[in-house]
């Protein structure tokens, strides 16, 4: 009809090139901000370096990389959808296990309970032996022996 109208979007599916990995489509959803939205956020796991479990030979296994949620997009904070959970490893040690509970939800974002999605559902653990020291801190030990 030749007239402009501004909607509400979201990125639905984006493509990247199996090889070079460069984004090469992207396939939007129109949203209606009045309606709650259906997402899976990612999850994104930072300050591996800082855990002395994993300093000392562990490793984290994660379990989920996105989480399903429903976005309120009138409640969200300038209408706009979190890009990622940041969830920090910095203090784990062996043994230890995130939850869903460890995720602080920004406001008009709540876990997708009717599709599995609770609180007590398990992110990761870190794996290892509680003893285990890793390969510098025993090189270390030994020089100073010497």
């Amino acid at each position: 009809s030749g007239t402009a109208e501004t909607v509400m979007v979201a990125a639905r599916q984006l493509k990247e090139h199996p090889v070079y990995s460069t984004l090469y489509s992207v396939n939007w959803l129109r949203v209606d901000p009045n309606q709650p939205l259906r997402v899976n956020i990612p999850v994104v796991y930072t300050e591996h370096d800082s855990s002395p479990a994993i300093k000392r030979g562990a490793y984290f296994n994660r379990v989920l990389r996105h989480i399903g949620c429903i976005a309120d997009l009138s409640a969200c904070k300038g209408g706009r959808l979190p890009t990622h959970f940041a969830i920090s490893l910095a203090d784990l040690e062996v043994g230890e296990i995130l939850r869903m509970s460890d995720i602080e939800l920004p406001d008009g974002i709540q876990f997708d309970v009717a599709h599995g999605v609770h609180s007590e559902r398990m992110l990761g653990s870190v794996i290892g032996k509680k003893g285990a020291m890793a390969v510098e801190t025993i090189v270390e030990e030994a020089e100073m022996l010497l």
